[in-house]
C-alpha cells in the first residue's frame, strides 16, 4: 500500500467494524456487523469498555432499536453499566452547577465533561466521563480560583517540588479533589515548545451552552476540536490512546463540517504549531471510522497534505495495541509535532521530571476521563 496517499480501507477487526457502523448510525450495517460470524458479542462489549465506548455503544444501539441483537445476559450487563454511567453523569452535572456558582465572576471556561457530552453526543448518557475541567484565562487567575476552591473544601492533588512557575511552564493544569470529585484547572489547552495556541482567539470565539437554564461559557467548536487533537497527541505519546478519542473527534467534526472553511482552519493550526498533528488526527479519524464519504470536502483538503506524514495504519495499531512503555507509540507521536524529532524528544525529556513531580506516576500514562 502506498504510504504517501490516504488509506481508504484500513483493515480492521470485527470490533472496530461494529464501532464504525454505530458511529455512522447505520442500522443495517450495525445489524450485519453484530451478526457476522467473526463478531463475538461478549468480546465486543469488552472491547467497547476498554476503549471507553460502552456508554456510547449502548446508547446508540438503544436509539436505533437494536438492543435485541444482544444476548439477554449481555443486554442486562450493558443496562447495569449504563445505569452506573448515568449516575456518574448526574453527579457530575450537579457538581458542575455548583461549581458555576462557586466561580461566578471569575474568567473561566467550562470544558469537557457534561458540556461536551451534551453538545456533541445524543446526551450525557452516551459518553463516559469521570471529572470536571475548567480553563482559566491567565495563570494569574489561578490564585483567585484556588482561593475559592479551598474555601469550598477542595484540596490539592498535585505537588510542586520545583515551584509553581516551573510547573506552569511544563504542565498545563493542576488537579484538585473534593471527596470523589476531581477538578482539573487548566491555564492552557496543552503546552509544548512548538505550540503557539492563540489564547486570545480562544476567548474571543468562546460560546455559551445552557444546562438547566444556566449559561456556561465554553470553547467554540473550533477550539473544542483543537483540544481533542492535542489530547489525542498526548495520549498517543504516553501509550494510552483509545478509540473514544477518534469518536470524539468525529462528533466535533460532524458539528463543524457544514460551516467551516477547512483551508482557513488548517492555516490557523499552522500558525499555532499544530499543523502536522491536526492533519494526522483528522486523517486518522477519516480512515479508522471509514467516513471519508461523510466529510468529502475535508478529505479532499487533507489528501495532498498527508504525503510526508506517517501512515494512519500506524495510528490504528497504536490504538488497538496501546501500551504505556511502547517506544514506537512515543516515536510516532514525536514525529507529529511541527518540529524536528530531536527537538520534540528534547522537550519531552526536559519536561518529564517536572510533570512526574507535579502529577505523580498516574498522569503521564494517560489523559483522564474528561
Amino acid at each position: 500500500m502506498d504510504r504517501r496517499g490516504p488509506l481508504r480501507f484500513l483493515q480492521v477487526g470485527a470490533d472496530v467494524a461494529v464501532v464504525r457502523a454505530l458511529v455512522l448510525e447505520d442500522a443495517d450495517a450495525v445489524t450485519r456487523a453484530l451478526s457476522d460470524p467473526a463478531t463475538d458479542v461478549a468480546t465486543f462489549l469488552r472491547f467497547a469498555h476498554q476503549h471507553r465506548l460502552a456508554a456510547f455503544c449502548y446508547s446508540t444501539l438503544h436509539r436505533l432499536g437494536l438492543t435485541r441483537l444482544l444476548p439477554p445476559a449481555m443486554l442486562t450487563a450493558m443496562r447495569v453499566a449504563a445505569l452506573r454511567e448515568r449516575a456518574t453523569a448526574e453527579r457530575l452535572r450537579a457538581a458542575l452547577l455548583e461549581l458555576r456558582e462557586l466561580l461566578d465572576g471569575a474568567e473561566v471556561l467550562f470544558i469537557k465533561g457534561p458540556l461536551f457530552a451534551d453538545r456533541y453526543y445524543a446526551g450525557r448518557d452516551a459518553r463516559t466521563m469521570n471529572d470536571l475541567d475548567i480553563l482559566i484565562r491567565t495563570p494569574a487567575e489561578l490564585d483567585r480560583v484556588e482561593h475559592r476552591l479551598f474555601g469550598a473544601g477542595f484540596t490539592r492533588a498535585f505537588h510542586l517540588p520545583f515551584g509553581r512557575r516551573l510547573a506552569r511552564h511544563f504542565a498545563h493544569h493542576f488537579e484538585y479533589r473534593w471527596g470523589r470529585l476531581q477538578l482539573d484547572v487548566h491555564w492552557a489547552l496543552q503546552t509544548h515548545v512548538t505550540f503557539a495556541i492563540d489564547d486570545a482567539r480562544i476567548w474571543e470565539t468562546a460560546t455559551s451552552v445552557a444546562i438547566e437554564g444556566r449559561a456556561f461559557k465554553t470553547l467554540s467548536d473550533e477550539y473544542e476540536l483543537v483540544l481533542q487533537i492535542v489530547g489525542l497527541l498526548t495520549d498517543l505519546q504516553v501509550g494510552k490512546l483509545r478509540l473514544r478519542s477518534i469518536v470524539d473527534i468525529h462528533q466535533v467534526v460532524r458539528t463543524l463540517d457544514s460551516g467551516v472553511d477547512w483551508d482557513a482552519f488548517l492555516a490557523r493550526r499552522k500558525a499555532e504549531g499544530l499543523h502536522r498533528s491536526t492533519i494526522y488526527a483528522l486523517a486518522l479519524m477519516l480512515d479508522v471510522l471509514a467516513c471519508r464519504h461523510r466529510f468529502g470536502s475535508l478529505a479532499a483538503r487533507l489528501d495532498p497534505l498527508r504525503a510526508h506524514l506517517p501512515p494512519t495504519a500506524d495510528g490504528l495499531r497504536a490504538i488497538l495495541a496501546s501500551r504505556p512503555l511502547d517506544a514506537s507509540h512515543k516515536i510516532l507521536a514525536l514525529r507529529l509535532y511541527d518540529a524536528p524529532l530531536w527537538a520534540s524528544a528534547g522537550w519531552w525529556a526536559a519536561s518529564l521530571p517536572v510533570r512526574l513531580a507535579v502529577y505523580g506516576l498516574t498522569l503521564p500514562v494517560g489523559r483522564k476521563g474528561g
